[in-house]
């Protein structure tokens, strides 16, 4: 690109003919992208080399997972298509690009993400908790199962250097966390939640979280954004707002550390719109402070390999103060073209995964209820036993919650706890085969009361779409399609930046071709094209763009 302008400068005189004007306007014009960009998260694939052959552990971590990692390289070649065949100006990733962060798997993911490179369509990532220094990292073959290669934060970047680290506006010495600008007039702040520098030190180490200095150093570029005219989104792994009441107790706890202390920091540097990951489902909530004078509007998207297996599709308007969202789902992948009822089997075989999940994040309560009868129960014993009488239940929830807007689902709270009620009548006989009537009507109604106790709250939160129940912060928030509403960014005048995006690049050269060859009116720009005062556009402008933009200033 600077040998091109170098060579136009070279040739170019004060007097410019229109017929340069015009080869300047096509060699720039193909730059001008559309306002759309898109959306995927929690790719989690595992490379088809570490997959050498079938076996009974794979199969086992096939059937204890509720993604499809076994199938991740197909869906991935679906999303390089489905985004092909939309081109927009690029694609977003919000992080767990891999299995459990495989070197051979982010090779296979950044080969896949070089095609729309290749074809013009920029791509941006940013890690997750899966995918730098993890000790899960393993590779299988036939009953043989061996510790996988991994990456360094630093490899993590040198893969993905054309994926965003390598055209960042600017990059965190401290993390690998950078800034954007995916549209023009659009910053996008890609958030490094996870500690990735940190763990290079310390494999072991399991915590997320925003160091200090990166902390300091992305609330620096929210205020440089806000000063340079920018509109600002941010993306970042995990959640900075619940997204479903008492979510720890379906979800784990999915949120960033130290989480009021930032989010706090957050909102007094008016960051509004959050894209996230992580938690596998697609869900739209809003954080209001104190008073309701702020708020933050977090989007957090689906496991583009876990059913519903969504996409996000954002658009922007002129004015850059409102972002639109709708959602796709992949129906499609290479040799499967009902994939959307294979997505759909396989999250209802995968109830097992999800009761695991929601024992293991509760066993402590668990354990103790049958402790008060005396009876010893291992997790493992237990596990299968809910799988076996709750693992419906829990599948249904399970699959409503991932469509989004479960409001309007019909599937209700009270419906889904009849269901847990029997359920839990399932589980307890045959956990109690051996203990009397009397034991087994005790033990039923106190885990009835028990269950209730550690899922209600969650669960009517999420059937109910509602956030902050009882509260001020009270919300429901569309969870597909949805319209963010931003504060008008700052207008900032500067002599050469024909578009007002607060730069001056080369679609300020094809603003000023236009203008000279009457295609538009000078009068749109607001002066802004008359880089030497003399009050006109002309060839002298189009030289002092080109100028700008080669020094710099």
């Amino acid at each position: 690109m600077l040998k091109k302008l170098q060579k136009l400068i070279a040739a170019a005189t004060l007097i410019i003919t229109p017929a340069m004007f015009t080869s300047v306007g096509n060699l720039y014009a193909q730059e001008s992208a559309p306002e759309k960009l898109m959306l995927i998260t929690d790719l989690h694939l595992l490379s088809p080399s570490c997959m050498v052959s079938g076996g009974a552990n794979l199969q086992k971590e096939i059937d204890n997972d509720n993604k499809m990692f076994d199938k991740a390289d197909d869906i991935m070649q679906a999303v390089v298509n489905k985004v092909l065949t939309a081109k927009p100006a690029g694609l977003l990733i919000a992080g767990d690009l891999t299995k459990n962060g495989e070197k051979a798997s982010h090779n296979v993911v950044a080969a896949h993400l070089q095609k729309l490179v290749d074809a013009g369509i920029k791509v941006w990532v940013i890690p997750g908790n899966h995918d730098v220094n993890n000790t899960n990292a393993r590779t299988f073959s036939g009953g043989m199962v061996r510790t996988a290669a991994t990456v360094t934060s630093a490899e993590f970047a040198t893969i993905y250097a054309n994926m965003g680290y390598n055209a960042a506006v600017e990059r965190d010495p401290n993390s690998l966390s950078y800034v954007c600008e995916p549209l023009p007039g659009l910053w996008l702040l890609a958030v490094d939640d996870n500690l990735c520098k940190e763990r290079d030190k310390n494999r072991n180490l399991e915590a997320n979280g925003i160091n200090a200095a990166s902390l300091a150093w992305i609330l620096a570029k929210a205020d440089e954004a806000k000063a340079k005219g920018k509109q600002l989104m941010t993306m970042m792994h995990h959640q900075l707002i619940p997204h479903i009441d008492d979510q720890e107790s379906l979800l784990g706890d999915a949120m960033v550390a130290d989480v009021e202390n930032i989010r706090s920091q957050f909102l007094a540097h008016d960051m509004q719109l959050f894209l996230t990951g992580h938690i596998h489902i697609s869900n739209g909530s809003t954080w209001y402070n104190s008073d309701k004078s702020k708020s933050i509007v977090e989007v957090t998207t689906g496991s583009v390999i876990a059913y519903p297996c969504h996409v996000r599709n954002i658009t922007m308007n002129a004015e850059r103060n409102a972002i639109s969202f709708t959602t796709d789902k992949l129906t499609k992948t290479p040799g499967d073209s009902n994939f959307a009822s294979t997505a759909l089997s396989r999250a209802k075989a995968s109830s097992r995964a999800t009761v695991s999940s929601i024992i293991w994040h509760n066993w402590d309560e668990i354990g103790s209820l049958f402790g008060d009868y005396g009876i010893t129960l291992s997790q493992e014993d237990f596990t299968e036993a809910c799988v076996q009488g709750l693992g419906d239940v829990i599948s249904e929830l399970n699959i409503t919650m991932s469509n989004g807007n479960e409001q309007k689902s019909g599937v209700t709270p009270s419906s889904i706890s009849r269901k847990l009620d029997s359920g839990v009548d399932a589980t307890c006989d045959v956990l109690l085969a051996d203990q009397n009537f009397l034991v087994k009507m005790m033990a039923k109604s106190v885990a009835k009361g028990r269950f209730h106790d550690m899922l209600d709250e969650a669960m009517n939160s999420a059937l109910t779409d509602c956030t902050g129940v009882g509260t001020s912060r009270s919300n429901v928030t569309d969870d597909l399609t949805l319209t963010v509403s931003l504060p008008t960014p700052k207008k900032v005048t500067l002599k050469g930046d024909l578009n007002g995006d607060g730069e001056v690049d080369v679609t300020d050269i094809n603003n000023v071709v236009a203008i000279v060859l009457g295609d538009q009116p000078a009068s749109s720009f607001d002066g802004r094209g008359d880089v030497n005062g003399d009050g006109e556009i002309d060839a002298t402008d189009l030289n002092a763009v080109i100028n700008v933009i080669l020094n710099g200033r």
